[in-house]
């Protein structure tokens, strides 16, 4: 196993504790690090007993002797800000690039000017015992960050590539620790970025205050990825991805919330939503009865809701599910599952109408066929389905209702009453608007969800139906309001999300 020491080297990451090793004209200056550094770098044997590394020393000192890693397990990486000398960049802000500083603390570590203590047998003991740190070349790299150091997105750009490159070489079960005391605010923050976001959960940071001995861990990694677990949640809700936010929530439970009943209602309001979104309700009900166990408050009173909306629905509260679900595949782009959720809101409608003229099925075989000594007491309607031709000028000749009941045969029924009923002549329109989702309803045939292999385009909805295809659900919603006088009301699924995203923010 490999340790990764992932260090950025700042102004504060070399000390000398006798400046007046110093030459005198240096002396009494708060010297810039590429100044001092080549000064410590030009004469390092005069220098290195008086040499300390505060912050990079003390964390690997603290992995040697508190964590327990061996020296031949350290690999330490150091990364140091080296802009294009001047006149490119101003002398001021070159003579603080750290580029000195990171070669000579490499130096210093090569050379075993680091000190820790381990444990050796002697006499039958164990003893404590002072030994320097010998670390081989290949095990301390210094990587310098071209242009401005304290540019967010050129160091996040910069962190980004090379410690992917790292992670290339990096084992499962290698572990990387961060040091993000040293360098730029834009240095710190952005290795935190790139190292949780590269490395992942085996990404430990470690922040050493002023004069301390070892570090602190810093949970900053835990918290990065805590967000980030939650946003791809909140990107799936958005995308109506139930079951894959269901997934998520069970992989990232504990980066999601530590909180198990809170996880519990989580899982149990997913799996409902994605019940729903599939007409699966029953499923969906034994999910809400999980969901009420561990809710409290406004959250019980709307789970309720949903167990007594879907408790009691009638052919009005399914074809409005069915535009609110048709709704969200089509922003997905799903338009195969469209064509079958309007395809079915066609049969669905037609039924419905059929239904309210007096339409009987037959005994014992629920609403599959129709009764046939009904359609022979209605006068006119036999002649009429035996010479059908439909609003669109297919004919149908005949429309046998000896069969299982179909789009066809609901809508040449619905066609005979607004025709010949006066009763029902106000619904002529509706129902000739009804027909004109056929063309769009006959794309579903010829998909995997039909009969065919064919995909289905949003170019192929418009053609079929004759308009711009963003209209076909406006005008869906305007067929269900002349239907049922009633507008199809809010989205449920909105509904949902907003919940999970208010029990995620909480």
């Amino acid at each position: 196993m490999a340790v990764l020491l992932l260090a950025n080297v700042g102004n504060h990451d070399v000390k000398l504790t006798d400046s007046t090793l110093l030459p005198e004209a240096l002396q009494g200056h708060r010297l810039p690090a590429r100044t001092l550094g080549d000064e410590l770098l030009s004469n390092y044997d005069h220098y290195a007993r008086s040499i300390t590394l505060p912050m990079i020393g003390v964390c690997a000192r603290w992995l040697l002797e508190g964590v327990g890693v061996a020296p031949e397990e350290l690999y330490i990486h150091l990364f140091a800000s080296e802009q294009p000398a001047p006149p490119v960049t101003p002398q001021s802000e070159w003579l603080k690039d750290t580029i000195s500083f990171a070669q000579l603390v490499r130096r210093f570590l090569l050379d075993g000017g680091l000190e820790w203590t381990t444990e050796i047998e002697q006499d039958g003991k164990r003893r404590k015992k002072r030994r320097p740190l010998r670390l081989p070349k290949r095990q301390v790299r210094v990587h310098t960050i071209p242009g401005n150091p304290a540019d967010y997105n050129n160091t996040l750009d910069y962190f980004n590539r090379e410690l992917g490159k790292l992670a290339s070489r990096v084992g499962a079960d290698d572990a990387v620790y961060l040091e993000v005391t040293g360098g730029t605010p834009a240095m710190t923050s952005m290795l935190i970025v790139a190292g949780a976001d590269v490395f992942g959960q085996r990404t430990h940071t470690l922040y050493v205050e002023r004069g301390a001995d070892r570090p602190y861990r810093v949970g900053i990694g835990r918290r990065f990825f805590s967000r980030r677990a939650r946003a791809a949640l909140r990107d799936q809700l958005e995308l109506y991805a139930y079951a894959v936010a269901g997934a998520t929530l069970e992989a990232e439970a504990q980066l999601v919330t530590p909180n198990a009943e809170q996880r519990a209602l989580l899982s149990a309001l997913l799996s409902y939503a994605d019940r729903r979104l599939a007409f699966d309700f029953e499923r969906a009900r034994n999910a809400l009865h999980e969901a009420y166990q561990y809710a409290t408050g406004a959250t019980q009173s709307q789970i309720q809701y949903w167990q007594r909306e879907l408790k009691g629905q009638d052919n009005t509260a399914l074809l409005a599910e069915l535009i609110h679900s048709a709704r969200i595949k089509y922003e997905l782009g799903d338009y195969a599952d469209f064509t079958q959720r309007l395809f079915r809101f066609q049969e669905a409608s037609f039924r419905h109408l059929a239904e309210q003229m007096g339409m009987r099925y037959k005994d014992g075989k629920g609403d599959e066929y129709v009764d046939q000594t009904w359609v022979n007491g209605v006068p006119g309607l036999g002649q009429f389905l035996a010479d059908y031709t439909a609003p669109d000028g297919k004919q149908y000749k005949p429309v046998r209702v000896a069969n299982s009941l179909n789009r066809i045969s609901l809508g040449a029924i619905v066609d005979h009453f607004v025709h010949h009923d006066p009763r029902w002549r106000p619904l002529r329109q509706v129902t000739d608007d009804i027909h004109h989702l056929s063309a769009v309803a006959q794309l579903r045939n010829k998909g995997l969800a039909g009969h065919g292999f064919q995909g289905i385009g949003k170019e192929d909805l418009g053609q079929a139906f004759g308009n711009d295809a963003d209209q076909i659900l406006p005008f869906l919603e305007q067929l269900y309001a002349a239907t049922f006088d009633r507008d199809v009301g809010h989205n449920p699924y909105d509904a949902i999300n907003d919940l999970i995203l208010e029990i995620l923010a909480a």
